[in-house]
């Protein structure tokens, strides 16, 4: 993750590349493929460089300074914002006094935020099941039987139990809560996981929570961080998400289903009618455009080459590599494609495609003995015999580093790059690794689809 960080130092590979990317900085001897590399910290650095960590830092560093400079009670002053001595309150209260009419009007404030907090948490919850239902992912029925009741029994409990503890002491145990969350994240988790969810919500209560700053002089302002200024930002943050993100996965996701499930009934028009809804729905994603791809090698493969089939084929699978960015695993699918079609037809353009989509998949994971093994024998295939050599002998040498078995050459099944013909009408041809490149072996060559 560091040497990530170092080639990406400003603004990091970008959100959500992280798993794509590590590929190429995996250590040989690894196997294991992660999507975050379980420290918050270290995958804030690799998402969004030092200019993301730095604004995260200041995040934290704005929470700590509007809270340790709050005018919030005797934590720091010994006084209570609600005694007379401060000239708020009428008549002749003397010091250390509380006014009657005061305590009674914030007594009714706390009430009346109180009903508001129950309010929030259940309008969150049934928003929570509304949209998994919407989104045919509802919440585990199950856990929920248990979590909710527990939750509501919690939250009672802490309702009236802050309501006798004063604002100050409350935002230093939010905030030892959430810097010893925020320690737990650096040693298991990142952005993906749920915890992170309580870090923020907490930090943004401690900010809105009406009050006055005092700085170092006696100087008194009210902070600018207001309720109103907080939740239009929150609101504009969560219209932006869900119409960059959210909204376009599920509608390409809801138009992949109707796709599947025209295909499964033989409707393969309706099924390719789908798949371009889906390619419009999501911008960036590649998957909808590789299935429709999927659906032209098929035709080439099955009803043999056309102009318009072909065509229509190669501009889907620049279309797949132009969103797929500096993806090796969906350049191995496309490559994969490529290699059945010659299996098929034998075109040489169609196994140089192949060899230029493996070795850019190759480039960016160069400790993947598949990889190397699946280029010697196209390099092979090419006629590139030193080329083939050079792959060869890294796959071997690959292959017997971690003590792993499942990296041998003789599990490495790659697609032969040879025309084939019939037996190609099934599905890509495979071959153990150590058969196709010389070494003894009784395993077959077998078709994908077995």
């Amino acid at each position: 993750t560091w040497q990530m960080v170092l080639d990406h130092p400003l603004f990091g590979a970008g959100p959500g590349n992280f798993q794509a990317i590590y590929e190429r900085y995996r250590e040989a001897s690894a196997t294991e493929q992660i999507a975050e590399p379980h420290n918050f910290l270290m995958e804030t650095l690799a998402s969004g460089g030092f200019i993301g960590l730095c604004m995260l830092v200041l995040g934290g560093l704005c929470v700590l300074v509007i809270t340790w400079f709050r005018e919030d009670g005797d934590y720091r002053s010994g006084v209570s914002p609600r005694l007379g001595d401060r000239g708020e309150a009428a008549g002749n209260v003397g010091l250390g006094e509380t006014d009657p009419r005061i305590e009674s009007k914030e007594a009714s404030r706390d009430a009346s935020l109180a009903r508001w907090v129950w309010l929030g948490a259940i309008v969150a919850l049934g928003m929570i099941w509304m949209l998994g239902w919407i989104s045919r992912q509802p919440p585990d029925l199950d856990a929920s039987l248990y979590v909710i009741p527990a939750v509501i029994l919690i939250g009672w409990l802490v309702v009236r139990t802050v309501g006798k503890v004063a604002s100050r002491d409350l935002d230093v145990l939010l905030g030892i809560a959430t810097i010893a969350i925020a320690i737990h994240l650096m040693i298991s988790g990142g952005w993906t996981v749920p915890g992170v969810a309580i870090v923020i919500w907490i930090s943004v209560g401690m900010l809105v929570r009406s009050s006055h700053l005092v700085l170092p002089g006696g100087v008194r302002f009210r902070h600018p961080v207001s309720t109103v200024a907080v939740v239009a930002i929150g609101a504009g943050m969560l219209t932006m998400l869900w119409a960059l993100s959210l909204r376009p996965v599920e509608q390409q996701r809801v138009w992949m289903m109707r796709a599947a499930d025209a295909q499964s009934r033989g409707r393969l028009e309706n099924a390719r009618e789908s798949l371009l809804l889906a390619v419009d729905a999501d911008w960036w994603s590649p998957d909808a455009t590789l299935w429709l791809a999927d659906f032209d090698r098929w035709r080439l493969v099955l009803d043999g080459d056309s102009p318009e089939t072909r065509s229509r084929w190669e501009a889907e699978i620049g279309e797949v590599k132009r969103r797929a960015g500096e993806d090796p695993s969906i350049y191995r699918m496309v490559g994969a494609q490529q290699l059945h079609v010659f299996q098929k037809l034998g075109m040489p353009r169609d196994l140089e495609a192949a060899a230029e989509s493996f070795q850019a998949a190759l480039n960016w994971s160069p400790a993947n003995q598949w990889m190397f093994a699946q280029m010697a024998v196209i390099e092979r295939a090419r006629g590139e015999a030193d080329a083939a050599a050079r792959n060869a002998e890294t796959a071997e040498r690959l292959s017997r580093l971690g003590g792993n078995i499942e990296r041998a050459l003789s599990r490495q099944m790659v697609y032969i790059p040879q025309k084939l013909g019939a037996p190609a009408d099934r599905g890509p041809v495979r071959g153990a690794a150590d058969a196709l490149l010389g070494e003894p072996n009784d395993t077959p060559p077998r078709n994908s689809a077995d």
